[in-house]
């Protein structure tokens, strides 16, 4: 069941990208290296708006170009928000309560990349079950940690578990967890439009 939900829809697919559910998106990144930059051209692939990021330092030279911004700008103009860094790179727990009460209600957020560590995950919970944010998207990469309130975000039919393998070649990682991320949201925005035409 959990595959089927990303499933549901082709990366390769010629579907226009003003046809994209991701066309009046604005997408926020958190950590803009090599693998926030793979996935950025992932998203602008599919047509998004805008790109904000937000580093220890305005990187240079980026590819594909994005807007340097603060923390707290991305977290309240963001829809889809997608943490791209390292454990160590940025203080852990950026994301508790404070900051999904600055997300906009309909926001997406996906961590790809920092293996957990940027999350208070007791406050992510709350933030999904109370609905103050619409989804989420959680690396499980490493499948002998124990993922804080797995079982509890489970049983949360806004929250996504990405089914991510290593690969062997560095670029193959990032294209990988770029796909991830993209089969994540655009299975998120679905739930979202779907659950708006049952309350209509």
């Amino acid at each position: 069941q959990e595959q089927q939900k990303f499933d549901i829809f082709d990366l390769n697919s010629n579907t226009l990208k003003s046809d994209s559910l991701l066309c009046e998106k604005t997408v926020g990144i958190i950590g803009y290296g090599y693998v926030g930059q793979a996935v950025a051209q992932r998203f602008l692939d599919l047509g998004v708006k805008d790109m904000l990021y937000n580093d220890l330092c305005v990187v240079k030279n980026p590819q594909p170009r994005a807007e340097f911004t603060n923390f707290e700008r991305l977290v309240s103009e963001s829809d889809i928000i997608c943490i791209c860094c390292k454990a160590l790179t940025q203080k852990s727990h950026l994301f508790q309560k404070d900051a999904f009460k600055k997300m906009k209600k309909d926001a997406i957020l996906l961590d790809s990349y920092s293996n957990g560590h940027a999350i208070n995950y007791s406050d992510l919970y709350n933030a999904l079950r109370e609905k103050r944010i619409c989804a989420a998207g959680l690396d499980v990469r490493d499948v002998n940690r124990t993922h804080p309130f797995k079982t509890n975000l489970s049983a949360l039919n806004n929250c996504y578990y990405f089914p991510f393998k290593e690969c062997n070649h560095t670029w193959d990682m990032r294209s990988a967890a770029s796909e991830s991320v993209a089969r994540a949201v655009v299975s998120a925005l679905r739930l979202g439009r779907n659950s708006e035409q049952e309350e209509r």
